[in-house]
């Protein structure tokens, strides 16, 4: 079997994963995702594969595939090394502006998804509001000129948007999100290193304060999202 092929399904499926289109919990069927994304059940079957041996789903042998769940433990610990990489992505990118490295085309992009996100509290959309914070973040971490700290940061995304997507979902307002993000471009627009890694950082530290406050301990219902059998029909095999 050629190779992409396998690498586009295990690229689509994750993504429905680490998108939450594929909740925690939610039950994972080869014949359907095969038919979603328009291959046989082969690749979907490698692809799942590799999704297991990355942590990501468990599959039960002749039984089912599920979307892992993870402990309150485990997603703390993901936020405390996104705390770390995401600082230092700030870090990075306010020192490539002020050195003149980040073209004003990627500086426009940037400002422009913080705009959406504006865009999306003021309407009190909060689904718009994750897909604007997503774009910014995938944005500014591609502007730190750092490959290893780029797959760090999506290694540990699911995990991440595990939580995203129970505050979002159920919680308070972004105010204090949105003002740190403002804070955070103020810093990388004036070049301020030190100014723009503590933003991150006080965004990260806000986020595992609140697990802390509100996640189950038990692993057993990290964010009470519903089992379900959704299989990416929205999704498209993705292309490197």
């Amino acid at each position: 079997m050629r190779k992409p092929i396998v690498q586009d399904v295990y690229t689509a499926i994750k993504h429905m994963i680490t998108s939450q289109e594929i909740a925690p919990g939610g039950f994972l069927v080869e014949e359907k995702l095969a038919e979603a994304l328009k291959v046989s059940r082969t690749p979907v079957r490698k692809a799942l594969q590799m999704l297991s041996e990355e942590g990501l789903i468990d599959i039960v042998p002749n039984k089912y595939t599920v979307a892992r769940a993870t402990s309150q433990v485990d997603l703390i610990s993901a936020f405390e090394l996104s705390e770390g990489i995401d600082g230092m992505i700030a870090y990075l990118v306010a020192e490539r502006k002020a050195r003149g490295e980040i073209s004003e085309r990627d500086w426009q992009r940037l400002t422009d998804a913080l705009d959406q996100m504006e865009h999306a509290y003021r309407q009190e959309d909060f689904q718009q509001w994750v897909s604007a914070d997503a774009a910014f973040h995938t944005i500014l971490n591609s502007l730190c000129g750092n490959p290893l700290l780029l797959k760090a940061h999506q290694d540990n995304l699911p995990r991440v948007n595990e939580v995203m997507w129970y505050k979002v979902s159920r919680h308070q307002k972004q105010t204090v999100s949105l003002t740190i993000h403002q804070e955070l471009v103020a810093a990388i627009r004036d070049g301020d290193c030190e100014r723009a890694r503590t933003a991150a950082h006080t965004h990260r530290r806000r986020i595992i304060r609140f697990m802390k406050e509100n996640l189950p301990q038990s692993g057993d219902d990290t964010t009470s999202a519903p089992a379900n059998t959704q299989t990416g029909k929205r999704a498209r095999i993705a292309r490197p």
